[in-house]
């Protein structure tokens, strides 16, 4: 078996489920609690949230856990908007699922909301946001790594260009995959996930910059400092600490995985395949299309060989049309909408891995025009 689809959700690593289950065992009471126990188990939680904050580039007080990373972008927009009434929002065509379902609800409640389109780079441009913000414009939302493409969004400058106007950014893809320190881009709220990265799923967590910029979406509650209701899952904190903890150093990782992915695409030749390549880019994502070859096809006959990709984000699976990232990319083609294929890997991932996987891709490519030839030639 070669799993090669870690951008839906890597297996835990193994130092996460031994966190974990030891947590399940030694630290099972509530962190509110006022006894010993309870008193340990909150320590825990402070130092998985340290550690975790730590590699994001945040303070300590500056990261809230949450059930997921869906559930830390719809909190992270809707604790940033709280208590407003916004006139305008901007975001883009391109955000995870979770993150345009909010920003849906908001326009039929009567909020005027601009998507922002990438061009056919699946890059938005400082232009492009400055052309359209509005006095009244209360909330940005801009992912930073698309989830299909590896494609990364200039966040830091795009910031820069909305001024004081409160921004989030979908982090998820990014956080322990890219080099990253979440203050130094400026933004106001970042979402990132665990099980993208070795962690359990069911866990993320949300930055936000300061107490001041935003506001509790649930009044009265005392988890997370107001931030979520509920009891906090200790043992999931612990083991999404564990698991960014196992991550390698981040700088030398993405060299190694960048030479990883060239491997892969040059062992991919054979095939004809196309590349979707950005100047900035998560080296763990590779967006490929076969020429005359549907990805989902693609993707059906290397699920029989045991090789595990996907055709797009998993929160979109069962839709009938391409991911808008696909419709930006390629306007004007269904068809080359329609042959995208996702390769994600992670850390662990072999150079042998890969090319197993390129090779396959590459008999399966030789095998179907072959055939197509003969049907051809017996006409």
């Amino acid at each position: 078996m070669i799993y090669l689809d870690h951008a839906a959700g890597s297996p835990m690593h193994s130092t996460a489920v031994e966190t974990w289950c030891r947590a399940q065992r030694e630290f099972a009471a509530n962190p509110s609690s006022l006894h010993e126990p309870g008193t340990r188990a909150a320590q825990l939680l402070e130092l998985a949230r340290k550690e975790t904050a730590a590699r994001l580039g945040a303070e300590t007080e500056q990261l809230y856990f949450t059930a997921g990373g869906s559930e830390a972008n719809q909190l992270a927009l809707g604790s940033l908007l709280q208590g407003k009434e916004p006139g305008h929002v901007v975001t883009t065509t391109i955000e995870h699922p979770s993150a345009a379902s909010f920003f849906r609800r908001l326009e039929r409640n009567g909020t005027m909301v601009t998507r922002l389109v990438p061009d056919r780079s699946g890059v938005l441009t400082t232009e492009q946001l400055t052309r359209v913000l509005r006095p009244e414009t209360a909330l940005i939302s801009i992912q930073l790594v698309n989830s299909e493409t590896g494609i990364m969004q200039p966040v830091s400058a795009l910031k820069q260009a909305a001024g004081d106007i409160p921004f989030h950014t979908d982090a998820v893809q990014a956080f322990g995959k890219v080099p990253l320190s979440i203050n130094k881009l400026g933004v106001e709220a970042a979402s990132v996930s665990a099980h993208k990265l070795g962690g359990p799923k069911h866990m993320g967590a949300v930055y936000l910059k300061d107490q001041t910029c935003w506001k509790e979406v649930w009044p009265d509650t005392t988890q997370e400092h107001g931030f979520r209701p509920g009891t906090v899952d200790v043992p999931g904190a612990a083991a999404f600490a564990a698991a960014v903890q196992a991550f390698p150093d981040l700088r030398a990782a993405a060299r190694e995985a960048l030479e990883k992915r060239r491997l892969f695409i040059r062992a991919l030749r054979p095939a004809g395949a196309e590349v979707d390549e950005a100047q900035q880019q998560s080296p763990y994502i590779v967006g490929i299309r076969i020429p005359g070859m549907s990805g989902q096809y693609l993707l059906a006959l290397l699920d029989r060989k045991g090789i595990y990709v996907s055709t797009g984000t998993a929160c979109t699976q069962g839709e009938t049309d391409a991911s808008m990232m696909m419709q930006a990319m390629h306007p004007d083609s269904h068809a080359e909408r329609s042959r995208f294929l996702r390769v994600s890997f992670t850390h662990t991932t072999t150079p042998e891995e890969l090319i197993q996987a390129a090779e396959a891709i590459c008999d399966i490519v030789e095998a179907v025009r072959r055939n197509e030839h003969v049907s051809k030639s017996t006409r």
